[in-house]
């Protein structure tokens, strides 16, 4: 998909350093990519409809994946985070809804799309990822410590 295609690119300044994830939300960018393209395409109502349901239905797979993991770190600000997410799925209801009443796909959608996901994974995702290395940081010294300590003696 070239520039003039799309809408929302990835940037290597948003990995987050965690494959998985950043995978993930690479596939987010595409799917928001083809919503933009149902829009300017004007698609008509079915297809409209087969774009948001992929959107709703990937970014409930990876919200859960994503809030799994966080729950399994023990993260800090996990019902902050929940919570954000559940308004961009609510975001996409209202979405579905509406093309499931008529009307066209919107442009205030597919710039609510990007300009949260762009802002979410670099600052509320890059949170979680920052703790969870640091986490492992810890305790990768921690088991260090340990190993010298009973290696050495």
């Amino acid at each position: 998909m070239n520039s003039k295609q799309s809408v929302a690119a990835w940037s290597d300044e948003y990995a987050l350093g965690l494959d998985e994830i950043d995978d993930q939300h690479k596939h987010l960018f595409t799917l928001i990519n083809e919503v933009w393209l149902g829009l300017v395409s004007k698609a008509n109502a079915d297809a409209a409809m087969r774009l948001v349901e992929a959107l709703e239905s990937y970014t409930v797979t990876h919200f859960s994946a994503e809030e799994a993991f966080m729950l399994e770190q023990r993260y800090s600000r996990f019902a902050e985070h929940k919570a954000e997410h559940e308004k961009f799925i609510g975001r996409i209801a209202q979405e579905k809804a509406a093309v499931a009443a008529g009307e066209p796909l919107s442009l205030a959608l597919v710039h609510f799309l990007r300009d949260w996901l762009v802002q979410h994974i670099r600052f509320i995702d890059r949170s979680y990822a920052d703790e969870f290395r640091d986490r492992e940081k810890v305790a990768l010294k921690g088991s260090l410590g340990k190993f010298f300590r009973r290696f050495l003696g």
